[in-house]
């Protein structure tokens, strides 16, 4: 089940709410080790994320961090909102209306890989772009 969005480096899911339905995706390594500010060479990402925003202009959209569990969970929680409020401001930038997009971090505290292996605390270390619709 390979297709566009596994290309733009995400994982994309939905998940049923009662009447509320979640569209996740998923994006990881926009982040070096710790930092809060974009890598470069995500502008592509970032690009697609704003523009499927722009295409879908009713939907709320929540933009979550999340990390491994590499340290401090008060710390861990941090960083990931301020990842979360990096991608948020690069989205902005790029015309959407910042009144629909709502930042948080949870920390790692939802984990999708194992954190005993690099490659899963990478998976970990992503943020979600999660579209609300009912």
């Amino acid at each position: 089940a390979h297709g566009d969005a596994d290309d733009a480096g995400g994982v994309v899911r939905i998940e049923r709410r009662g009447e509320l339905q979640r569209l996740v995706l998923a994006v990881s390594d926009l982040f070096a080790k710790k930092t809060t500010s974009l890598a470069p060479g995500h502008d592509d990402v970032i690009d697609g994320l704003a523009g499927l925003m722009k295409k879908y202009p009713s939907y709320p959209v929540q933009v979550v961090g999340h990390t491994d569990n590499r340290g401090k969970a008060t710390e861990l929680v941090a960083l990931s909102a301020a990842r979360a409020q990096s991608v948020m401001t690069a989205i902005v930038a790029r015309g959407v209306d910042s009144k629909r997009l709502m930042p948080s971090g949870v920390g790692g505290d939802e984990p999708i890989a194992d954190n005993k292996s690099t490659s899963g605390r990478a998976k970990n270390n992503r943020v979600e772009i999660v579209f609300l619709y009912h």
